[in-house]
């Protein structure tokens, strides 16, 4: 070998291994970078005419083992979904409280009982009727307020769907940027492995948001694609769109209500599998409404069952009006399929029966019409009978200071008796359509004077046995409907599956218990997820790391085999250099 070879030789390993110091460097000083991953200088001989005259770098090479990141990637896109599910119904929880907790629905449920039972036993009492209404308003707010937020949180994840869109809009333009700059590098034969680095976390953290599958080109891009095959990137950073909505209740769906979530125009809303996104579409179109119709079921069965049983009583004294919460559009031409007989009476101050009652048999009345005109005719000069404009059954006495009761006897209109198909008597309002929880409450006359309670029920005394003036109608201590509507909540009912819960037999109570239960057992699911997948994700993460992160203590190692060969090329140097100056010597 010449000289000059020698030289070049010593040279070239001087360059390769000054390269070697430098990405050792590079490895130790972002050995704690997230994303980063180990550098190697591959090496190879430089052959002239088959013999060896130097040393080259052939590449630098990322060390990444392809099928980690993949499932790493996989994984992180269940953790997202995890934090989303176990953030959420963590707040639920917050918001509604758990078993045991005395502000659940349950328990006000269970406190409206209790004061049923006390008005059972002292019904005379103002005070324990005050208290009983006391206890049903704060029932029917505990419920509206339960409805409310539910739907707050809907609007909560709509309004975290439309920033993670823009955040993922943003991460795929960051990919599709560094994907130029890495087929830039390759094609002017730069090392592109720190870019490399950059767009593998870039697409880490968009596989936190949505599913997502790729590939890569041998030009060095990677295509990004939704786990159903929608291309995020590729060539170019897709469009991704969604426009929130302002006001969410409970008729606000997807679709129809809520807007497409969008990639350049086609809807990728149902087709998300797993990610941040698909976890906030999934409790903003399923968890949260299923919570709401179990809600709604209980809400609607509370108010059913004790409107039926208060409809059948009176209050003490009766009041001078009832007017009818159902409205009928066909006015005074409404149908009136009904059976058996209704006693509609007129109370004196006294309570006795100011005139006698109309014992109206419901067989003989066709229409709303009807009702109306056989209540005039037999109650004429004492109460009248008529429609508001809101098309509902009013029933008036006459004389300010007398009363008007119901007795619903076997009356029945529609599986309902006569003053609840009217809704004449209720206790509690509420839409028949849409959601029940929203619009649930107590009525106000009844609010407003709880003497309007119907404890009691109307004397059924035989018509020809009644002395107008004298035999009683109402009775003070009367309890017989304040005992019917106690036993109510010890009743077990079946309720219809909704939400998430199948078809249950429990009491009220209960009912609203198992909710709360079911959000509980489903809040401890969500963070036990949420552990397991942190768990799995590490371990992933782990591997990943033993194989593509920095080793210090290796690295250092290395730094001294560099170092070394590097001063055995710069003395390989100095000795060729220390040669060519004796040639010269001798060659003058």
């Amino acid at each position: 070998m010449s000289i000059g070879v020698a030289l070049q030789a010593a040279l070239s390993g001087l360059q390769v291994n000054q390269s070697a110091i430098d990405v050792t460097a590079a490895n130790i000083a972002n050995a704690n970078t997230e994303g980063y991953s180990r550098k190697v200088v591959s090496q190879e001989a430089i052959a002239v005419d088959g013999r060896t005259a130097g040393v080259s770098i052939a590449q630098i090479e990322r060390q990444v083992a392809q099928f980690l990141l993949r499932d790493i990637r996989n994984e992180m896109s269940a953790v997202g979904a995890a934090e989303v599910t176990d953030a959420f119904y963590g707040r639920m929880q917050d918001m509604f409280g758990g078993p045991g907790d005395d502000r659940t629905i349950g328990e006000r449920i269970a406190a409206f009982a209790a004061d049923l039972e006390s008005l059972a036993a002292t019904p005379e009492s103002f005070t324990i009727r005050s208290q009983l209404v006391n206890a049903a308003v704060d029932l029917a707010q505990q419920i509206n307020e339960t409805a409310r937020d539910i739907q707050n949180l809907r609007a909560d994840t709509d309004r975290d769907i439309a920033q993670t869109v823009v955040e993922i809009d943003r991460m795929l333009a960051s990919i599709h940027e560094l994907n130029v700059k890495i087929v830039q590098a390759k094609g002017l034969d730069h090392a592109s492995g720190d870019l490399e680095d950059q767009r593998d976390l870039a697409v880490a953290n968009l596989a936190e948001q949505l599913d997502i599958t790729t590939f890569s080109r041998n030009s060095g891009e990677i295509v990004v694609m939704t786990g159903s095959g929608i291309p995020l990137v590729n060539h170019q950073a897709a469009d991704v769109t969604y426009p929130p909505i302002g006001i969410v209740d409970a008729s606000v769906v997807y679709p129809g209500g809520f807007s497409a979530i969008s990639v350049n125009g086609t809807d990728i809303t149902t087709g998300l599998r797993s990610g941040r996104l698909a976890a906030l579409v999934d409790m903003r179109d399923n968890a949260l409404p299923a919570f709401n119709a179990e809600l709604d079921s209980l809400t609607a069965r509370l108010r059913d069952e004790v409107n039926a049983l208060h409809n059948q009583g009176t209050g003490w004294p009766p009041p001078n009006e009832l007017t009818g919460t159902q409205s009928f559009s066909g006015g005074a031409g409404t149908a009136v399929a009904g059976t058996g007989t209704v006693r509609i009476a007129v109370t004196a101050a006294d309570q006795s029966f100011a005139a006698l009652p109309l014992d109206l048999d419901l067989s003989t009345t066709a229409t709303l019409g009807d009702v109306v005109i056989a209540v005039n005719t037999a109650l004429a000069g004492v109460a009248t009978a008529a429609l508001n404009a809101d098309d509902q059954l009013v029933l008036t006495a006459t004389n300010p200071d007398h009363g008007i009761a119901i007795g619903e006897g076997d009356s029945q209109i529609g599986g309902r008796g006569f003053a609840h198909h009217f809704g004449l008597n209720d206790l509690f309002l509420g839409a028949a359509t849409g959601s029940a929880s929203s619009s649930f409450a107590v009525r106000p006359t009844i609010a407003q004077q709880p003497g309007r309670l119907g404890a009691a029920l109307l004397s059924d005394i035989a018509s020809g046995s009644i002395t107008v003036g004298q035999t009683g109608a109402v009775a003070s201590g009367d309890n017989r409907n304040a005992q019917a509507l106690a036993a109510k909540f010890d009743e077990r009912l079946t309720f219809t599956a909704a939400g998430g819960l199948p078809t249950t037999a429990a009491t009220l109570s209960d009912y609203g218990a198992e909710i709360l239960s079911r959000n509980a057992a489903q809040a401890a699911n969500a963070s036990a997820d949420l552990s397991f997948r942190n768990s799995v994700a590490d371990g992933l993460k782990l591997k990943a790391d033993s194989f593509s992160g920095v080793n210090v203590d290796e690295e250092l190692a290395n730094l001294i085999v560099f170092q070394n060969a590097y001063s055995a090329a710069a003395r390989i140097v100095s000795t060729l250099q220390e040669m060519f100056r004796i040639l010269e010597r001798m060659a003058a």
